[in-house]
C-alpha cells in the first residue's frame, strides 16, 4: 500500500489485500455499497450474490479519505468505475513499483485467505471473509499456510 500513488490506488489495493475483494467486485461497487461508520461493504460477489465484507479499519480510514478527495460523491457513483481489466493494471504496476512480483489482483486474495488462517486456524472464518460459498474451497489455504512450516 506504501507504493500507492493517491487515495484511489491507496482505498484499491487495501481493499483487494485486506478485504479480499475479487477485480469484478471493485470494479462494480458504488459509495452506496459502504457503510463507512460499520466498516461493512455490500459487494456482488460470483453469480450476483450480494454479501457483506468486513472491513479492517484501514480499509475504512483509505475508503474515508477517497471519497473526502473525490468531493464526497453520491451513493450512486462507483467507487472507482473502472474496468477489470484496469483493476488489475494499477495491482501490477504498484507492485513494480514496491519491487514485489505479482500475479495480480487474486494473489492478494489468496495471501489475505493465508494469512486470516494463519492467525486464527478458522478455515469457516476465512470462507466467509473471502465469501466462498462451499467451504471447502476454503481449503487451499490450509494448505498454504502449512506449506510454510513444513520448511
Amino acid at each position: 500500500v506504501g507504493c500507492a500513488r493517491n487515495p484511489r490506488e491507496k482505498a484499491l489495493l487495501r481493499l483487494a489485500g485486506d478485504a479480499g475483494l475479487r477485480a469484478s467486485e471493485l470494479a462494480t461497487i458504488t459509495w452506496g455499497d459502504a457503510d463507512l461508520q460499520g466498516r461493512r461493504l455490500k459487494v456482488r460477489g460470483k453469480g450476483g450474490k450480494l454479501a457483506p465484507v468486513a472491513l479492517s479499519t484501514a480499509c475504512r480510514d483509505a475508503l474515508q479519505a477517497l471519497w473526502i478527495a473525490d468531493g464526497k460523491p453520491s451513493r450512486k457513483v462507483p467507487i472507482f468505475g473502472i474496468t477489470r481489466g484496469r483493476v488489475h493494471a494499477i495491482v501490477v504496476a504498484a507492485c513494480k513499483r514496491a519491487r514485489i512480483p505479482s500475479r495480480g489482483v487474486h494473489a492478494l486474495r489468496h495471501r489475505i485467505g493465508t494469512e486470516l488462517y494463519r492467525q486464527t486456524g478458522d478455515i469457516y472464518l476465512v470462507a466467509q471473509h473471502l465469501r466462498h460459498s462451499n467451504r471447502g474451497t476454503a481449503t487451499f489455504y490450509t494448505k498454504r499456510a502449512s506449506h510454510g512450516r513444513l520448511e
